[in-house]
This record gives structure tokens, C-alpha cells and sequence, in this order.
């Protein structure tokens, strides 16, 4: 009854992280070799920029100041909040909050290397019209994870971007 009962718990387990998402928290894996970046920006908040930056170089990017073979620009952070749906009494039930930030990619000489690439996250919240205070506590935690969201994805693209670029100087 052990042998067939382990085996089951096991490939239950297996199946149950997976479909939760638990793999999608690792860190990314950034190749060493990659060329620095100068990040600049029109960003209208100037902490979004210093989170930015601090994000990337602590996922191992290597950040330079001038001069950098690659220049990113950050073109807009924004988060929006839309009401979702609604009760009987025309009262907001759920929220969406949207994360997006757009950025481009040029070259040492400004040439574009990119389009302008939209990263988004989203997230749908329910209103709890009783505890608006547990609403607020809620809406803050939701928000830092999207901001998370979003920057694990530039990072993600910025280092499958750099690999590619990387490659192709190489082949050349």
C-alpha cells in the first residue's frame, strides 16, 4: 500500500507546483560575459528610476554611467487602477490594477536596437466595502508585486536581448 501511495504523493505534489506558479519565483540566471548598460530616462518619478536600476544590478547586470555599449531608455512607468466589475447597488466589487512600464534598446551609437517594448502585469482585487483599510493594506502589497512583475520581466528580456546581441557580434 506504501509503494503505490509515495508514488501518487509525489507525482501529486509534482503537478500541484507546477500549476501554482512556485517556478516562476527563481531568479533569472544572467550570463556573465554580457556587455554594460547605461540606463537613462523620461521618467517623470525619479525613484522609479533608482528602483530600476538598483532591480537590474542586483540581478547581476552590470550598470554603467557613460559610455555603455547598450543604452536603455525607460520611456514610461504608470500603474492604473479601473473598477472591474460591480454590485447589484452599482458599487465597485473588484478592482484591476495595470503595471506597465515602456522602454527601448539603442546602440553606443543611438541607433535603435528595439521598438518600443510595453511590458504589463495585471491584477484583479476584490472590494471588501466593510475593512477599507484592509483594502488599502491589500491594494499596496498588489501593487509592489506588480512593480516586481514588470521589472523581472525587463530584466528577463534585457538579458535574452544582450545574449542575442552578444551571439551575433560574435559570429560576426
Amino acid at each position: 500500500m506504501k509503494r503505490i501511495l509515495l508514488p501518487a504523493f509525489i507525482i501529486f505534489s509534482l503537478f500541484f507546483l507546477s500549476g501554482c506558479g512556485f517556478h516562476l519565483r527563481q531568479p533569472i540566471a544572467v550570463q556573465a560575459n554580457l556587455p554594460a548598460i547605461q540606463i537613462t530616462s523620461q521618467l517623470k518619478n525619479p525613484q522609479q528610476l533608482l528602483m530600476v536600476k538598483k532591480y537590474l544590478s542586483q540581478t547581476g547586470f552590470s550598470i554603467s554611467e557613460t559610455n555603455a555599449p547598450i543604452l536603455l531608455q525607460l520611456l514610461s512607468m504608470k500603474l492604473e487602477t479601473r473598477p472591474y466589475s460591480y454590485t447589484a447597488l452599482a458599487k465597485v466589487a473588484e478592482y484591476q490594477l495595470v503595471q506597465t512600464l515602456n522602454y527601448q534598446l539603442f546602440n553606443d551609437h543611438h541607433q535603435p536596437l528595439s521598438p518600443i517594448i510595453e511590458i504589463y502585469a495585471d491584477r484583479i482585487y476584490p472590494v471588501d466595502q466593510q475593512n477599507l483599510s484592509g483594502n488599502h493594506q491589500e491594494n499596496s502589497l498588489i501593487q509592489e508585486e506588480l512593480k516586481n512583475n514588470v521589472l523581472k520581466e525587463l530584466a528577463e528580456q534585457l538579458n535574452q536581448t544582450l545574449k542575442y546581441i552578444d551571439q551575433s557580434k560574435q559570429g560576426s
